[in-house]
């Protein structure tokens, strides 16, 4: 199916990088090979507590957990039905004791189940930012849940996709993407939905998903001998060239109209140091001169290199210029750092808002505020909201003289 959605998609014009910059080297560290094996973020608190604990409070740090341990479910006081009209069905998220449940039953005219399925809720998925999904486990399979508690709704609704698709219990947990809202997730090769016992070596997003396996690190470290300036067993995204670091930020937050394994590969062939490119290609299609990019959490890569900033900076801005993964994403103290990156660029006296315009922000004087609408508190940050650059996308392809322009498609290393 997907060869064939490709297909499609070169039909109608396609520029396309095949690899990443064979100029640019990946990482040296040694923890990038098959078989280092992953280590769990606890063996890392051992030395490095005080990060391991100011990370834990992070988004990342509880993106996934027991449903039990889930305060939206614990909430309960009675059931809460939803239901889905174009489906005709019902949704309901219920408790019984400590265990939760969610159901799908639907209703004749008289009021009589039609049929009535339930299953008990295993999982949590999501740090509770936006909100909160829910996973089953039918033997060794996971699958999402039909609801999905939203947190700034404040409500019990349809999961992504549910509003439109009779998917039940029947979606299937995919690797590429329980990848990116777990720690280290031990899914079946080319099965999905398959996990081995137990699904989860580690539950939340850790060090590891950043700094790669640990087993080398661990054992250099306990074995006495004094840590070089620059540890070349484990990943540093810190040591790292920016496009190379930016690959672990947009393995998760980088996604496209087309994502294609290469061939004989894994999504958990991927490690931290490594281009994605050499894992999975991505095939987008850009905006048209004037159109903004699908502005979520899975386009900050797109938008981020269409900035003025990323262009004007010789492309030395990435993720890390502004974002610390073991420090909070969102609240004043980030808001704050944002601004002093900013400011090691710009003035004061660059800002032409009025006084008062830049008063009324929340705080004072803030650059997100305006450039990139709703702050670092909304899931739509929008990376290149003030440059006006989707003009600046890829020249446009003709098929002949005077015919209109195809919308171009290329690869992108995230």
């Amino acid at each position: 199916m997907q060869y064939r959605l490709l297909a499609s998609v070169l039909a109608v014009g396609c520029d396309c990088l095949a690899a990443p910059p064979a100029s640019v080297a990946a990482t040296p560290s040694l923890n990038i090979r098959p078989g280092v094996n992953y280590v769990g973020s606890k063996a890392c608190a051992a030395c490095h507590r005080a990060i391991y604990q100011m990370y834990r409070k992070t988004e990342m740090g509880h993106s996934l957990d027991l449903a039990a341990n889930a305060p939206a479910l614990n909430a309960l006081t009675s059931s809460v039905k939803v239901y889905a009209r174009t489906l005709d069905r019902y949704f309901e998220v219920s408790r019984v004791g400590n265990d939760f449940f969610q159901s799908e039953y639907e209703l004749d005219a008289q009021g009589r189940d039609v049929f009535r399925t339930k299953h008990k809720l295993e999982y949590a998925i999501g740090s509770g930012i936006n909100g909160v999904g829910y996973l089953i486990r039918n033997n060794r399979y996971l699958a999402q849940a039909p609801l999905t508690w939203y947190s700034r709704t404040k409500q019990w609704d349809l999961s992504p996709g549910y509003q439109t698709n009779d998917f039940g219990f029947s979606r299937l947990v995919e690797t590429g993407c329980i990848l990116c809202h777990s720690g280290t997730p031990q899914a079946a090769a080319n099965r999905p939905g398959l996990f081995a016992e137990p699904p989860f070596r580690e539950m939340a997003i850790g060090c590891e998903n950043c700094h790669g396996p640990g087993q080398l690190h661990v054992a250099e470290r306990g074995s006495g001998r004094a840590a070089p300036k620059r540890d070349t067993i484990i990943v540093n995204p810190a040591h790292l060239a920016p496009r190379i670091a930016e690959q672990i930020c947009l393995n998760c937050h980088q996604d496209a109209h087309i994502r294609l394994l290469q061939p004989g590969k894994q999504y958990t062939d991927f490690r931290p140091g490594m281009y994605s490119a050499s894992v999975y290609a991505l095939f987008d299609i850009p905006p048209q001169p004037g159109e903004s990019p699908e502005s979520d959490a899975h386009e900050y890569g797109f938008e981020m290199r269409m900035s003025k900033c990323f262009r004007a900076g010789g492309e030395a801005l990435s993720c890390l210029t502004c974002h610390n993964p073991h420090e909070e994403a969102f609240g004043p103290a980030a808001m704050a750092r944002v601004r002093r990156q900013c400011m090691k660029c710009h003035t004061q006296q660059n800002c032409t808002a009025p006084h008062a315009e830049r008063a009324a922000t929340t705080p004072e004087d803030d650059c997100i505020a305006c450039h990139m609408p709703g702050g670092l508190g909304w899931r739509r940050t929008q990376h290149s909201r003030s440059t006006g650059l989707c003009a600046a996308s890829a020249s446009p392809i003709r098929t002949r003289p005077g015919s209109r322009p195809l919308r171009t498609c290329r690869i992108l290393y995230g």
